[in-house]
């Protein structure tokens, strides 16, 4: 199994947020869906351990509130808590997703 090592975030200029999920290796496509109804995206990382010491990560910034990160099950599951519902994209870097 992989283990989800950090979560950050970065302010980019155009007003979006950019969410890095750095792993100890390069991870398997993540399951990335949304909800509208409360507003999220959710990360699914599969046969990954969660090794971030913070459960939930305050944003404030673009459309993203707040990260939280819980493992259960064999895998580790990232949900972006929005404001309002916001498009996303997600692209492999290496060993990270952003």
């Amino acid at each position: 199994a992989g283990t989800l090592k950090d979560v950050s975030f970065e302010s980019r200029p155009d007003g979006t947020t950019d969410i890095k999920l750095v792993l100890d290796e390069v991870p398997a496509s993540p399951k990335v869906f949304a909800t509208d109804n409360p507003p999220r995206i959710a990360i699914d990382l599969d046969a990954t351990n969660n090794a971030v010491a913070e459960r939930r990560i305050n944003v404030g910034s673009g459309a993203a509130n707040s990260i939280a990160i819980v493992e259960a099950g064999g895998r580790t599951r990232v949900v972006v808590e929005l404001f309002r519902p916001a498009t996303h994209n997600s692209r492999l870097e290496g060993n990270t997703i952003v």
